[in-house]
């Protein structure tokens, strides 16, 4: 995907009301419970090649890659509060009536999965002071509150508190079974709630959830064989590069997080950077536009500067890229102070 069309995907879906409808297929038959848990064909599903069979990069120090790697993911997580920091001085300008939305998305994806739930259960489909809203984009994010869209990122947060590091595929599959009979419950409160009155008649956000499960339930297994596959061969390219797919969203879209730890993909990226600039994925600009729909991603727009800055590693294809990028953030500016409301 070009840079130009990445970032504009990505404002779309920030930025306007989720056409979830056009990720995810309608989904809702009997058995789905037993598809969820057991495992089944799943909208989406991608066949992709195993990170395995790829070739390895015999000049790059496999053991300071993930050396690297282990030690940027921890300082991350040791500053959790510079983390949070960063995210929430963005979202405090947000109207308040989809504030607490968008601060409970940007913890999910940065990995506080139980703080990110505690925040969008706070969220439910209550919009606050909506009689304030002015603009036509504000009013956009707070209908899809009231149709459940905190319920589905809040499954998401339940889902990955089952996350672990994982010593065999049996274990992350037996996590998997347990994981998805929590997202269930979440599904379940807000079918009652829609069932009550309570949420948004046309909501179709149940139909997204079944969807979600049901995509998840491949790509846990996977995440999981792309994590160890970093630790068995940190020297080749292609174990970081798919390990840093399934961390973000699906081609940078923000649309289709399916297990995010964007944390552990920035710890990722920086390791390309850093290893790997001979490759392609480096030179053309991929990775530094990632780590900037990274950032992007948690609301830290204040680190995006730098990540588009051209680096001696770039080609000239690569600058092209950045360049594009930077013409586009402009319109990020744009549609965030539209949720503010002003």
């Amino acid at each position: 995907m070009r840079t130009t069309t990445a970032i504009v995907v990505l404002l779309a879906a920030l930025f306007a009301s989720v056409s979830y409808a056009q990720i995810f297929p309608r989904i809702e038959k009997e058995d789905v419970k037993k598809r969820i848990a057991t495992g089944s064909a799943e909208p989406e599903a991608k066949d992709e090649p195993e990170p395995e069979d790829t070739p390895e990069d015999t000049d790059v120090d496999g053991d300071k890659a993930l050396k690297r790697y282990n030690e940027l993911l921890d300082s991350y997580l040791k500053d959790e509060r510079a983390q949070k920091k960063a995210s929430t001085k963005h979202t405090d300008e947000l109207h308040v009536s989809i504030r607490d939305y968008f601060e409970g998305v940007f913890l999910l994806r940065m990995g506080m999965y139980k703080e990110a739930e505690r925040k969008l259960k706070d969220v439910g489909v209550d919009v606050k002071r909506e009689k304030e809203i002015k603009s036509p984009e504000l009013q956009k994010q707070a209908d899809e509150i009231k149709k459940g869209i905190a319920y589905y990122q809040r499954m998401i947060a339940v889902v990955m508190q089952h996350w672990d590091d994982f010593k065999t595929e049996e274990d992350a599959e037996a996590a998997w079974a347990k994981a998805s009979k929590d997202g269930i419950e979440v599904r379940s409160e807000l079918e009652k709630l829609i069932k009550n009155g309570k949420a948004a008649e046309d909501s179709k956000v149940v139909n997204y959830m079944t969807a979600w499960l049901l995509a998840t339930k491949r790509q846990w297994v996977q995440t999981w064989k792309y994590e160890q596959n970093i630790k068995k061969h940190p020297e080749s390219q292609f174990s970081w590069q798919f390990f840093i797919a399934a961390t973000g969203s699906r081609q940078n879209n923000m649309k289709e997080d399916y297990t995010p730890h964007y944390l552990k993909q920035r710890a990722a990226l920086q390791v390309m950077r850093e290893f790997f600039p001979h490759t392609n994925y480096v030179r053309g600009g991929n990775c530094d536009v990632t780590m900037a729909v990274n950032h992007l991603s948690v609301g830290q727009l204040d680190e995006v500067d730098d990540d588009l800055l051209p680096r001696d590693y770039h080609s000239m294809a690569g600058r092209a890229e950045l360049l594009k990028a930077r013409k586009v953030q402009q319109d990020f500016e744009d549609g965030f102070k539209a949720l503010q409301n002003k």
